[in-house]
């Protein structure tokens, strides 16, 4: 499965104020655009923290009963789909270790409305 590109989906409206301010002044006084800035800083830190992501993530392939591969298939999937990851985490234990049953679920979502429990923080 091709990695995701980079899609756009976080806004800095979603960011405090204070914390855009500074994202602001760091893009200024480093002559980049906010989006280029941000870029950089969410590269700069998956990279510091790719050791903790796989070891995380290999922690829940062996809570949910799936390889570490099967989990980021998932994943991925689900992200493309829109799916939060609250629900994802849900499906995930609903269906432990049936990998079809979950890619599946996740393929054709049934419509419910969502609550705020399935909502990220």
């Amino acid at each position: 499965m091709n990695e995701p590109l980079m899609d756009g989906r976080i806004y800095t409206s979603e960011m405090p104020p204070y914390h855009l301010k500074k994202l602001v002044y760091w893009a200024f006084a480093d002559r980049k655009t906010k989006t280029t800035l941000a870029k950089d800083i969410l590269v700069a830190r998956t990279e510091v923290n790719d050791e903790l992501i796989d070891r995380k993530l290999a922690d829940y392939a062996l809570n949910y009963l799936f390889t570490t591969e099967q989990l980021k298939e998932l994943i991925l999937l689900a992200d493309s789909k829109g799916i939060s990851n609250a629900q994802l985490h849900n499906t995930l234990k609903e269906y432990a270790g049936k990998f079809e049953a979950v890619r599946n679920a996740i393929a054709a979502p049934k419509k419910a409305p969502r609550k705020s429990s399935d909502l990220d923080e």
